[in-house]
């Protein structure tokens, strides 16, 4: 017989109770209270982990350190997804773009989806040749950009990646690039994905993250990490616009380009290599369906 998880904590189990006991009680002993099996015992526990709450395993002491599993979950079907800024070299006229796009589709959903902040002034790869970016020159801008955002986008989630954690490993951990932003209103996570539900198809889910990885070949990475998620899938860091299914036709893969000025890119332009041209754009959601917009598109969604 097919087991099928439980969504919603039972009515007839006093939450706070079983808490309790979970600190006492082996599951086996926990399912012989409740009158149900160990699997059971087992899904309303995770059940918990899910909504954030501790419990015990039994007399088992549990482990101390952080649970990461308080990744951002929204219910939305109209959002925008904008990555790889990387200011303060940012390309102010598509940051418009995406302002103009939010007016017209009445949207109040922003996803940074990492490298929002360049962080050359730390970059090893910066210090080969003369540049004289300083620290303070990066964060400035960049709070004005977050600053504006957030007029059109009251809702404007933020993703780290690559760029924001060269400070925290500069420092050895002891200072974080969210304590620069924490007082910005908008959401930080430290976790460089989260995810999406369809509010009308709870199977429907998309993951909207800045991966490790990169590859030269379009489409290549959304694809690989839908065969080990299985979700729709909208990713930066690639710098390009892409935008295909995977190999079931079941989930959406999209790549979503970058807001970065290439003439004031020195990791690009001083190198000579076979690395593939960037796309500049950002990814529109629809009733839960990417749109790829750039700039020589972006009047074709505004008519």
């Amino acid at each position: 017989m097919a087991h099928h998880k439980s969504k919603t904590w039972p009515k007839d189990v006093n939450q706070k109770q079983f808490i309790l006991e979970s600190y006492e009680l082996a599951t086996y002993q926990l399912a012989e209270k409740y009158k149900c099996n160990e699997r059971t015992i087992r899904d309303w526990k995770e059940l918990l982990r899910f909504r954030g709450m501790k419990h015990g395993s039994g007399g088992f002491p549990t482990p101390a350190r952080k649970s990461w599993t308080d990744q951002i979950h929204l219910k939305l079907e109209n959002y925008l997804v904008l990555g790889d800024i990387e200011c303060p070299d940012h390309n102010a006229e598509l940051l418009d773009m995406v302002v103009s796009i939010g007016h017209k589709y009445e949207i109040e959903d922003l996803v940074l989806n990492g490298d929002a902040i360049s962080m050359d002034s730390i970059s090893s790869w910066a210090k080969s040749f003369a540049d004289p970016t300083v620290f303070a020159d990066e964060v400035r801008p960049l709070k004005g950009i977050l600053v504006e955002f957030l007029k059109h986008f009251p809702k404007t989630r933020y993703l780290p990646a690559n760029h924001e954690r060269r400070l925290a490993h500069l420092t050895e951990g002891q200072i974080t690039f969210a304590d620069h932003i924490a007082d910005m209103g908008c959401e930080f996570t430290e976790y460089p994905y989260l995810y999406v539900h369809d509010p009308h198809n709870e199977n429907n889910i998309t993951i909207v993250g800045h991966p490790d990885n990169f590859s030269r070949v379009a489409g290549s990475v959304p694809r690989n990490l839908a065969r080990t998620f299985h979700y729709n899938l909208i990713t930066g860091h690639t710098h390009r616009l892409s935008l295909q299914w995977d190999d079931s036709g079941k989930y959406f893969l999209a790549e979503g380009g970058h807001a970065r000025k290439i003439e004031y890119t020195a990791y690009r332009q001083l190198r000579f290599n076979t690395y593939p041209q960037w796309n500049a754009g950002f990814v529109l959601v629809i009733n839960s369906q990417p749109h790829l917009i750039n700039p020589d598109n972006i009047d074709f969604y505004l008519r």
